[in-house]
């Protein structure tokens, strides 16, 4: 197996104002600012997703190492796209990562498999790494058609994109019905269910070069301090996507610290 990266972002949704961006990372920022496991970690990767308008703030305050996310991005370039938020001006601040295909995007904004598929090609085109999310419902869940459902929402992703663009790409499972809900799926279904998304990159891979060994996979939908580690003690899961527990600078804190990457760094490099 490859060794592969983690990856903590958290998602901010619609929270913070300005003021408490600053406050934020005031109190972050403190926290990390001597802790060398994560601003010299190589192998942990951290970040926030604020709201559109947050951004410009979070890369004000953020220091070191923290990368800011865009929540969404579209596939459109300059033209009559209102409310949308084009590659070009993520690239002009410099972010280099971007939450797409989210559940609330598609249940809110009316986003699809196809849609994403659009802009993960032109972020991928664009030096923006995707976070790509994937999750069934309870309804699929439960009539034990998971396997199925996120196999296709695969397909349809990944269609027409080469085998190396897609090495680049972060996918994140987050089951639609445990997102905010302070559910999870049992550790055993969570291990079973990204191998199987994991094994799924196969489909793409016609050279037998392993692609399905580099991809990152993350788990969402209410992880928090106190399931991070089991989570992340996982073969198949290499990072979490954060939500509620993202808004808690010390909370957030502590999850980069059940990882892997943070204790088997060796603080003295």
């Amino acid at each position: 197996m490859s060794q592969r990266k983690t990856y903590i972002f958290g998602n901010w949704k619609l929270h913070k104002k300005f003021n408490e961006i600053s406050l934020f990372f005031k109190h972050f920022n403190y926290l990390i600012k001597k802790d060398k496991r994560i601003n010299k970690n190589p192998n942990l990767i951290h970040g926030f997703a604020p709201s559109h308008l947050g951004i410009l703030p979070a890369i004000n305050f953020a220091k070191g190492k923290t990368n800011i996310l865009a929540q969404d991005v579209g596939c459109n370039n300059i033209g009559a796209f209102t409310g949308q938020v084009a590659f070009w001006q993520l690239n002009e601040f410099k972010i280099n990562y971007a939450i797409v295909g989210h559940s609330e995007t598609r249940k809110y904004l009316g986003n699809s498999d196809e849609n994403v598929n659009k802009t993960v090609k032109v972020l991928l085109n664009n030096n923006i790494i995707p976070v790509i999310c994937i999750g069934e419902s309870l309804e699929t869940y439960k009539s034990k058609q998971t396997n199925a459902f996120l196999a296709q929402q695969i397909k349809t992703i990944f269609k027409d994109i080469s085998l190396d663009l897609i090495q680049k790409c972060i996918i994140a499972y987050e089951p639609l019905w445990a997102i905010g809900s302070g559910k999870t799926p049992t550790l055993d279904e969570i291990q079973q269910i990204a191998r199987f998304i994991r094994q799924s990159f196969k489909f793409f891979d016609d050279k037998q070069s392993n692609i399905d060994e580099n991809v990152h996979i993350l788990y969402g939908g209410s992880a928090n301090v106190k399931n991070a580690s089991d989570l992340m003690s996982l073969n198949d899961i290499d990072g979490l996507l954060v939500g509620g527990a993202s808004l808690d600078p010390t909370a957030f804190v502590s999850i980069l610290k059940q990882s892997k990457a943070y204790k088997n760094f060796n603080g003295n490099k």
